[in-house]
C-alpha cells in the first residue's frame, strides 16, 4: 500500500476553529464593554452576532461529524457500506423491523484470481461484484462489503419470495462466479439470520 505524506488539511481546520473561537471571545468581550458603557443597542447587535456565530459553529461541527461517520462506514474500494456500518445497523435499526431478509455472497476462487492475474484484477472483480449488488437493490435493500470477498444484502420487511427474486435478478445480470445463501425472519433475530445466510452460502459452495 502506498503511503502518502500528510497534508495540511487537519492543521487548516484547527486554525479555522481557533479563529472562530477567538471571534466568539471577542464578540463576548464587546457585549460586556457595551453593557458597561451603556450602549444597549450595540450590545444587542453584538449578542445577535454572537448567537449567529455560535449556531454556525454547531452546524459545522455536526457536518464534520457526519462526514467522519460516512468515511468510517464506507468501503474505500467499492463505495458500499462496510461491516462497521452493518454492525451498527444490526444493533440500532434492523431489530426494530417486523421482518428482514439477508443474502450472503462469497466470490469463488478470488485468491486464485489474485495469484493468477494479480491483485489489481482481484480488486476489479470485487468492484464488479459490488456494482452487481447495487444494480439489484431498491429502496428497501442495503448492500454491504462484509469482508474481503464477502458481501451482504439486507432487505427490510422481506419475504422468501422477494429474496428468491433478488437472487434470480443477480444471477441473470452478471457472469461473476460467487456462492450465495439467504435466510429471513423477524428483525429481532437479525444476528441469527445473518449466521444462517452465511451457513447456507457455505453449504452452496460445497455443492
Amino acid at each position: 500500500m502506498t503511503k502518502h505524506p500528510p497534508t495540511g488539511g487537519g492543521r487548516h481546520m484547527r486554525c479555522n476553529m481557533k479563529i472562530k473561537i477567538l471571534a466568539l471571545a471577542a464578540l463576548a468581550a464587546v457585549c460586556i464593554v457595551c453593557v458597561h458603557l451603556g450602549a444597549p443597542y450595540a450590545a444587542d447587535i453584538a449578542v445577535l452576532l454572537l448567537m449567529c456565530l455560535a449556531v454556525a459553529l454547531i452546524i459545522k461541527a455536526h457536518q464534520r461529524e457526519a462526514a467522519l461517520v460516512e468515511r468510517c462506514e464506507t468501503d474505500s474500494l467499492t463505495g458500499l457500506k462496510n461491516k462497521a456500518c452493518c454492525d451498527r445497523l444490526v444493533e440500532e435499526k434492523y431489530p426494530k423491523l417486523e421482518s428482514v431478509g439477508v443474502i450472503f455472497w462469497d466470490i469463488n476462487q478470488l485468491k486464485a484470481e489474485n495469484d493468477r492475474l494479480g491483485h489489481l484484477a482481484g480488486d476489479q472483480l470485487i468492484r464488479k461484484m459490488a456494482d452487481s449488488l447495487v444494480a439489484i437493490c431498491d429502496e428497501s435493500c442495503q448492500a454491504f462489503r462484509y469482508g474481503g470477498d464477502e458481501f451482504l444484502l439486507i432487505s427490510e420487511n422481506a419475504s422468501e419470495a422477494q429474496l428468491k427474486s433478488l437472487c434470480g435478478k443477480w444471477c441473470g445480470s452478471t457472469d461473476i462466479s460467487a456462492s450465495f445463501g439467504y435466510a429471513y425472519g423477524s428483525g429481532s433475530e437479525i444476528r441469527d439470520i445473518i449466521a444462517r445466510a452465511d451457513s447456507n452460502m457455505y453449504q452452496a459452495k460445497k455443492c
